[in-house]
């Protein structure tokens, strides 16, 4: 998603991209964390422990505690994010465009809160024995025999710091998904009403958008249920499930999230379609031919390089030939 906001952006919704590359920044950054960290939480009624078994646990108990502060930040960030991306839609459909730097400043704004709660919790992480010595004391059921890394907190209740993150991260999914559903309906039912003084190219693109963003919608029902799982612990309910489930279920939203964009922005669909085409054109045996899809109208032929984007397709520096296939020797 990067690469693609980057470089293979529209001039159409250049604007809109910025808030597309926070979205793409904040996925990769949460799924690069969780790859370091790959933790197990297990939260009790007293204790907040966070057990990494990714691949910080070689270099260091505090190296694996930031990374997870960082992870936590991503995707209470992504959270805000997706708030921000369906206010703007409502917003061009009323009043003009804001600017790229407009834009920036209030992802700067919005992102200000997260990491300073990001920078408080890094203060949390207390010593790893006496928090092993309080897991053992409330949960005598399980073994850290096999555990390399544990960190985390002693007592929540006494930590300012890990009691601010969690509140962060927990009270706001309800209000902000409500929202979100709000504002989404504000937006379907302006776009009805404005829908004949639109351009055809114009409703296609935000009824495009606005669906991207409603499946973007259905994302943070998986951060609820990760919100539910984790209440459900600190209420004296623990399972191994339970714990690494908390982790597995908010990851589905950056995994998920640039699949959703890649598919309902044509330029970036279009272009992973080229992409596709030209790696079936080097494993076909006669190679020299154009190559001509119909449905994409994208033609491959290594003679023909240049390729433009005009309108809602691609279309390449060359004669598509519809209906058939040509194959030249």
């Amino acid at each position: 998603s990067v690469y693609f906001c980057l470089f293979k952006t529209p001039k159409a919704i250049k604007c809109y991209s910025v808030l597309i590359l926070n979205f793409a920044l904040s996925d990769l950054g949460a799924c690069m964390t969780d790859l370091f960290v790959a933790n197990r939480i297990i939260p009790t009624r007293m204790s907040m422990a966070i057990i990494p078994n990714g691949f910080c646990i070689y270099i260091s108990s505090g190296v694996c505690f930031v990374l997870y502060a960082l992870m936590l930040h991503f995707f209470v960030h992504s959270l805000f994010s997706l708030l921000l991306s369906f206010a703007y839609r409502y917003y061009v459909l009323c009043y003009p465009a804001p600017s790229r730097n407009t834009l920036i400043v209030i992802i700067l704004i919005v992102y200000l809160p997260t990491f300073t709660h990001m920078v408080i919790y890094l203060f949390a992480n207390d010593d790893p024995k006496e928090l092993e010595d309080a897991l053992r004391n409330q949960l005598p059921n399980y073994s850290f025999e096999d555990t390399k890394v544990i960190i985390g907190t002693v007592d929540t209740m006494k930590s300012l710091p890990t009691l601010l993150m969690t509140l962060y991260m927990v009270v706001p999914i309800i209000p902000v998904y409500a929202i979100i559903l709000l504002v989404r309906l504000k937006v379907r039912r302006k776009l009805d009403g404005i829908a004949d003084k639109m351009s055809h190219h114009t409703r296609r693109m935000h009824h495009t958008l606005l669906n991207a963003l409603t499946c973007q919608a259905i994302l943070p029902i998986f951060y609820l249920e990760a919100v539910i799982t984790f209440v459900i612990q600190t209420l004296g309910i623990n399972h191994k499930l339970l714990e690494y489930s908390v982790f597995s279920m908010i990851l589905m939203i950056p995994s998920l999230s640039p699949v959703i964009n890649i598919y309902f922005i044509r330029p970036y669909r279009s272009e992973i379609e080229l992409w596709i085409h030209k790696i079936e054109g080097l494993f076909t045996k006669k190679s020299t031919g154009p190559m001509i899809v119909e449905k994409t109208y994208c033609v491959y032929n290594p003679k023909l390089r240049h390729m433009k984007w005009k309108g809602a397709e691609y279309q390449a520096e060359g004669r598509i030939k519809k209906n058939s296939v040509h194959n030249t020797n």
